[in-house]
């Protein structure tokens, strides 16, 4: 049976989405990967296990993880260009 974990179980849903475009477990796999030293696949599958809640990460690995979001977050939002509407 597993532990009630209302804080996690919202963090998750969060997070889901923002795990959700291709390639993003990848380049965070990647990520923990150098930060952390086990192989990126290996991270890719404890990824996977997380946002199935089969696996409930420490609170190290759920900071990193938080942590990266919020940068790829920041990078998007440097990086958007601006479209103009030229009206003739």
């Amino acid at each position: 049976m597993k532990r009630a974990t209302p804080c996690f179980d919202q963090w998750i849903e969060e997070t889901k989405p923002k795990l959700a475009p291709r390639g993003v477990k990848a380049e965070l796999a990647r990520y923990l990967s150098e930060r952390y030293g086990r192989p990126a696949r290996s991270w890719e599958s404890n990824l996977a296990q997380i946002i199935s809640r089969n696996l409930l990460p420490n609170a190290e690995i759920l900071l990193a993880i938080e942590g990266w979001l919020a940068r790829q977050k920041a990078v998007q939002k440097k990086t958007r260009t601006i479209k103009f509407l030229i009206h003739k």
